[in-house]
């Protein structure tokens, strides 16, 4: 885990590169010696999901906690919701959970029971308009849809109004996506809805009837 920290290695780092495999310029560690210029943030244990918000721009990441490492409490659980901006420092190990350290970003949430979050998108559809501009995780522990409604403003000033979960009984939830409401329709704002798919069928779900499917959340 020491690796997260090691600004030569590329373990416990996000990455941001141009699509054809170079290295963008204004990449923040970018001419900096002892640094890997692909690395956008350090600090991170077990990313999962990645997203953009819309209207401002923000990256947000969701991340596994803890789990049998030796660090302070606590030692499990642990989850996270995570601002990343260029350069940021994540924490991990120094810091997890809600502990805080100067130059180092604390979670803006900090889930105490492990939801296992296997996923991370922001819905930008307007067909449910009361999601708009929220972001979901798929829990795959918690068994469970997480929405998470953020504050406006830049991305410096982002901040989560408040989560709750919005579907619980469906198993493992994993992937997200947005797709067509009607498929016969132009592709458009108001025609764009929230796909996930459960996650039954490995070891880890007891294999329970129809455990793997893929849902749509659809207008009243």
């Amino acid at each position: 885990m020491e690796t997260a920290q090691d600004p030569n290695h590329l373990g416990g780092k996000f990455l941001r590169l141009n699509d054809d495999g170079s290295i963008p310029s204004d990449n923040p560690f970018v001419g900096k010696a002892g640094h890997r210029p692909e690395i956008f943030a350090l600090g991170s244990r077990n990313a999962q999901g990645i997203d953009w918000h819309p209207a401002t721009g923000a990256m947000f990441a969701t991340e596994h906690g803890p789990s049998r490492e030796e660090i302070r409490q606590p030692t499990g659980g642990a989850d996270e919701f995570n601002l990343v901006t260029p350069g940021c420092n994540l924490g991990w190990p120094l810091i997890h959970a809600h502990h805080a350290q100067e130059r180092l970003v604390t979670p803006l949430i900090n889930f105490v029971h492990t939801i296992a979050p296997g996923s991370g998108m922001v819905y930008t559809g307007t067909a449910t308009p009361a999601m708009t501009d929220s972001c979901f995780i798929g829990c795959m522990r918690a068994h469970a849809l997480a929405r998470v409604e953020l504050g406006a403003g830049k991305p410096s000033e982002v901040h989560v109004k408040d989560w709750s979960t919005v579907l619980d009984d469906l198993g493992r939830i994993r992937a997200l996506t947005q797709g067509p409401l009607d498929f016969a329709q132009p592709a458009s704002a108001s025609n764009t809805v929230l796909y996930f798919a459960s996650s039954n069928g490995d070891r880890y779900g007891g294999h329970r009837p129809n455990g793997d499917r893929i849902f749509r959340i659809v207008p009243k």
